[in-house]
């Protein structure tokens, strides 16, 4: 079955899919309608998605060309995220953690 959608902008269009989403949520799954109403939904999300796609292609054709330049730069390395000492702790915690897990779910007992 045709939808048409052209009677709503980006915007309705967006809100009119939220409200058909709250309603499918509070439809029963074991009616024949909620089937329709999730291909309705299927269709409006659809057709968003693609109004969505074209605007963005429009406007890059707008926009033109673009030439980018890749400068060079220099990169810096900056000191490490933690500190050795903190490291040492962590893991020594998660090896006490991890032995614990083995200990608990050891099948062999």
């Amino acid at each position: 079955m045709f939808n048409d959608f052209s009677k709503f902008n980006e915007e309705e269009l967006l809100n009119h899919i939220d409200e058909v989403s709250k309603k499918l949520l509070t439809a029963n799954p074991n009616y024949p309608a909620y089937r329709q109403l999730q291909e309705y939904l299927n269709e409006a999300r659809f057709e968003y998605g693609e109004r969505i796609q074209l605007s963005i292609h429009k406007k890059d054709l707008e926009e033109g060309d673009q030439v980018l330049t890749i400068g060079e730069g220099e990169m810096e390395v900056g000191p490490e995220p933690v500190p050795e000492e903190v490291r040492d702790d962590l893991k020594k915690t998660a090896m006490k953690k991890l032995l614990a897990q083995a200990y608990v779910y050891n099948n062999k007992k």
